[in-house]
């Protein structure tokens, strides 16, 4: 049913890229709605620009992508989709960049044609309204991410912007260079990694949680709400060990900045 609902929509995105290919005219938008069954990924590939993701209100996967830009002259953008087995892929594609599933690949080529020429910078806006039961897989290097409501996965990638997330349980992975990443855990997770370079890495976790914990800032201070059990020579840098029975693996880990696990409601 994926499969037949995105290829229908490929007129679509076809057209929104000749309008998003001129120097001037209308800036490029993205729309989409339709059906992802549960367990399915929904990947969002972007480079500049923030991505908001929200509790579908339909049970439908929901996707608008708004270009912005303050230049009457801009630089070259499209949308493209890949449907796969799994789920499907959503790109905001600078110049000659390609929308790859596995890795980001969004920009090349001919933006260099774009600074010559002068034109000015578009940032894509994306909003995903998340169905129950989704996976989301999103990666951008410039803009912040912010996720609510999710009740599976969660997979994010930056390199500029602080990353939030929400979500009920499933594997949660957030990972940023400039910036805070905060994850709040509704239920437990399989698995959570936090990590930063400039910035701080904060969980809240379920006031009952079970979990290996692997905690460290170079430049930071340590700190949790759990009592957590090490063995071995305590260490400024590192805290390593187990709250309540073990199990589930945490790492929150940064450079500069603070680390804390906190117990939720």
């Amino acid at each position: 049913m994926l499969r037949r609902l995105v290829r229908a929509a490929l007129p679509l995105v076809a057209l929104l890229v000749l309008v998003a290919c001129g120097g001037g005219g209308e800036v490029p938008n993205f729309s989409y709605h339709g059906r992802l069954a549960d367990g399915q990924w929904i990947r969002v590939r972007n480079l500049k620009g923030s991505v908001t993701v929200e509790p579908s209100r339909d049970g439908q996967l929901v996707i608008e992508g708004r270009g912005v830009t303050r230049s009457r002259h801009f630089e070259t953008v499209q949308f493209q989709t890949l449907d796969g087995a799994d789920g499907m892929t959503v790109c905001a594609v600078w110049g000659s960049g390609t929308c790859e599933a596995g890795h980001l690949d969004v920009s090349a080529g001919s933006r260099f044609w774009d600074k010559v020429a002068g034109r000015g910078e578009v940032r894509v806006e994306w909003t995903v309204q998340l169905p129950a039961g989704a996976r989301l897989d999103v990666r951008d290097v410039d803009g912040t991410v912010l996720v609510t409501g999710a009740t599976s996965d969660v997979l994010v990638h930056t390199i500029n912007g602080s990353i939030d997330a929400t979500t009920a349980g499933g594997a949660v992975e957030l990972v940023a260079v400039n910036g805070n990443v905060t994850a709040t855990l509704t239920g437990a997770p399989t698995r959570l990694t936090l990590k930063t370079v400039n910035g701080s890495a904060t969980a809240t976790l379920p006031r009952d949680m079970s979990a290996t914990v692997a905690l460290g800032s170079v430049r930071g201070a340590i700190g949790s709400d759990f009592a957590i059990t090490t063995s071995g020579a305590l260490n400024k840098r590192k805290l390593e060990g187990t709250i309540g029975n073990g199990g589930v693996p945490i790492e929150l880990k940064t450079v500069n900045g603070s680390v804390g696990m906190r117990k939720g409601a």
